[in-house]
């Protein structure tokens, strides 16, 4: 599977698909080692399947990557909570160090869906 089609499964989904895939490779490496496989590249295909899916796990463990696209019918309770959950606007301190011994301080802003944090780079 391409990994924009994983993106639009859910995390629970898509653990339930890498314990599947898990026992399909177990059964594809027992018929290679009985010779009974026919097709060898079957076992790298199911190997990247379960490595993107781990992959997309990671990143919105991490919130790096896209959230799961959730199917919810619109009302305008929730339409009033979506205006009030607006992107947010974070500004982080970045210490660029120059060949001499001080340092000059800059600020970037980085507009993210997610929480709030400041982090400062030395």
């Amino acid at each position: 599977m391409k990994a924009q089609e994983l993106q639009k499964f859910e995390t629970a989904e898509l653990t339930a698909k890498i314990k599947e895939s898990q026992k399909k490779l177990v059964a594809l490496r027992f018929s290679s080692a009985t010779k009974q496989l026919k097709n060898f590249s079957e076992i790298d295909k199911v190997r990247k399947d379960i490595a993107r899916m781990l992959t997309i796990i990671q990143e919105r463990a991490y919130g790096i990557g896209p959230v799961a696209v959730t199917k919810k019918t619109t009302t305008k309770k929730s339409e009033e909570a979506d205006t009030s959950t607006k992107d947010k606007v974070v500004e982080k301190k970045v210490v660029a160090k120059k060949k001499s011994t001080s340092a000059k301080t800059t600020t970037k802003k980085v507009v993210t869906k997610r929480k709030v944090t400041t982090n400062k780079v030395k």
